[in-house]
């Protein structure tokens, strides 16, 4: 059964989806510069706090001030690689750790949805350079063993709305 995780970021996004298939899907990445890998035992330690206590979900309940790094906590899951990473949109909030990803995790295919921007300015930000740098990689198609695709209305492709063999729509719980 598949299963998607929403991560608990602190200014952009991160999901993880995991196929029925046992192909990994992420969907942007925000805080996978963060030091310290355990920031969501501390997400964890403050929701058990508030049960009972109004913390039914209702709100954020103060979440962004836990986030959760999605390098470390995709590897709890046992994923050693992602066969795609769709990023939204090239702002750094949903890129920051990019770099981190591709090397401590590694990625197979991009999804890039073809927005396109300048190189923002670093100086003075919390955000890398080498995000950056490596997303320039990836969306221009020279980062050696992955493959991009920019993903637009109406484009047909392997594993989007076509099966393994190419064939139009593939079968709806194999491949994904």
């Amino acid at each position: 059964m598949p299963t998607v995780h929403f991560l608990n970021v602190s200014a952009g996004d991160c999901s993880i989806i995991q196929h029925a298939s046992g192909h990994v899907s992420m969907i942007d990445v925000c805080d996978g510069n963060l030091a310290d890998p355990d920031e969501s035992a501390s997400a964890r330690a403050l929701l058990k706090s508030l049960v009972g206590k109004g913390g039914d979900g209702s709100c954020n309940c103060q979440m962004a001030e836990y986030p959760t790094n999605p390098i470390p906590y995709a590897k709890s899951l046992g994923i050693s690689s992602l066969f795609r990473f769709i990023l939204s949109h090239p702002d750094m909030d949903h890129m920051d750790g990019l770099d981190a990803v591709c090397t401590s995790i590694g990625i197979d295919k991009l999804w890039d949805a073809g927005v396109k921007r300048d190189k923002p300015p670093f100086g003075g930000t919390a955000y890398k350079e080498e995000d950056w740098d490596r997303y320039d990689l990836l969306r221009t198609g020279r980062d050696a063993g992955v493959i991009s695709h920019v993903a637009r209305a109406g484009a047909r492709l392997k594993f989007a709305n076509m099966g393994e063999d190419s064939t139009a729509g593939g079968p709806r719980t194999g491949s994904s």
